[in-house]
């Protein structure tokens, strides 16, 4: 009689740990949604860039010189993760992988595309922050955080997104982010000759934080 409790009590617990174990190896059963990135025109004086035919430019600059500020020719930096901050709560969650590495933005003039991220879909967002890290892994062999204008750095850096209304993810989304004031940032920290790892942070406080739209 002891002995077959003593068995069925022996079964019981296999069955029990194959459910755990189960458990554990199941893949999540959320679904995730495949997201574009890219970035608009942009300036460098924080205005925006209202046309991107040259032509047009030329017209545009000749009625409004203030409109458009210099062409920027060099604007790269190594993304490597990625924050989402929910509309619910407000709170930026764990950072996720999404290493797009390089992202060269040189060309102000044209849309320029970031790469794909899977999200989770249905998310509402409001902000989304991109890490910004020296990793010449996998940026190519680029030995740098940032590049701009022909100067660089290693520091750590977030670039910030604010979409405003707030977003829902789904699958085959394109989300356009505006760069002007971050490439302002830029720009004001290299003309005051402070584009460097120590002063640039001052540069880039919390409220240097670019735009968020839908396609």
């Amino acid at each position: 009689m002891q002995l077959n409790l003593l068995i069925k009590l022996t079964m019981l617990s296999m069955v029990f740990t194959a459910c755990e174990q189960a458990s554990e190896s199941s893949p999540s059963t959320s679904s995730t949604a495949n997201v574009t990135f890219q970035s608009a025109p942009y300036t460098n004086d924080g205005t925006v860039a209202l046309f991107t035919n040259p032509s047009l430019k030329k017209i545009q600059n000749f009625f409004l010189p203030l409109a458009y500020a210099d062409v920027v020719s060099d604007f790269q930096f190594c993304i490597t993760k990625l924050k989402v901050v929910s509309s619910v709560d407000g709170a930026a969650g764990a950072s996720q992988e999404a290493k797009l590495g390089t992202v060269d933005v040189s060309s102000s003039t044209t849309t320029q595309n970031w790469g794909t991220i899977a999200m989770a879909d249905g998310a509402v967002i409001s902000e989304v922050h991109f890490e910004v890290h020296k990793d010449p892994e996998l940026c190519g062999g680029d030995d740098f955080s940032v590049s701009y204008e022909g100067q660089t750095i290693t520091k750590d850096l977030e670039f910030k997104f604010k979409f405003d209304p707030a977003v829902k993810v789904s699958n085959g989304k394109t989300l356009t982010l505006g760069l002007g004031k971050i490439a302002k940032a830029m720009e004001t920290a290299k003309l005051a000759t402070k584009f460097n790892d120590i002063e640039i942070g001052a540069y880039m406080e919390a409220t240097v934080v670019g735009t968020g739209s839908e396609d």
